[in-house]
């Protein structure tokens, strides 16, 4: 229990100190789950990101997954150190760990559209499309998010 505290605490310093943190909300497989996590900026192209995903049909809360992606910006910086504007637009790629109940793997995911950024207070993402290797299955899958929503 000890170690948990240090290890909140640590992250929650880190997560204030960090490049622009944000909050995220969003879709997981078009409405049938709800993703809720948080971003912190590590340089000016690549962001790390904690999430959870939640299942909301057929039965609410079951099967709940946690996951860890780092996330790189493949147009242009995603935040400028200096502060200064970035571009609107931009195209994001992230890889990543998804732990489940019943499941758990890698995965790869494709951001096409992204508008807005830490400079401008809210990025929205959108048509994200994924690819799940289950440790379990030993198989892939397709994923995808019709949005997410980040808030700094």
């Amino acid at each position: 229990m000890k170690r948990l505290i240090i290890l909140l605490f640590i992250l929650s310093g880190a997560y204030a100190s960090a490049l622009s943190p944000g909050i995220t909300f969003g879709t997981w497989n078009p409405g049938s789950s709800l993703y809720l996590g948080g971003t912190v900026g590590v340089s000016e192209r690549f962001e790390a990101e904690l999430f959870s995903v939640l299942p909301m049909m057929p039965e609410p809360f079951s099967g709940i997954s946690a996951g860890a992606a780092v996330t790189g910006a493949l147009f242009s910086p995603r935040e400028l150190h200096s502060g200064e504007g970035t571009l609107f637009f931009n195209s994001y790629l992230s890889a990543g760990y998804l732990h489940g109940t019943d499941d758990r793997g890698v995965f790869l995911r494709v951001t096409p559209l992204a508008t807005g950024g830490p400079y401008y207070g809210i990025r929205e993402r959108a048509a994200n499309l994924g690819f799940f290797y289950s440790f379990e299955s030993e198989s892939m899958s397709v994923f995808w998010n019709i949005f997410l929503i980040d808030f700094y």
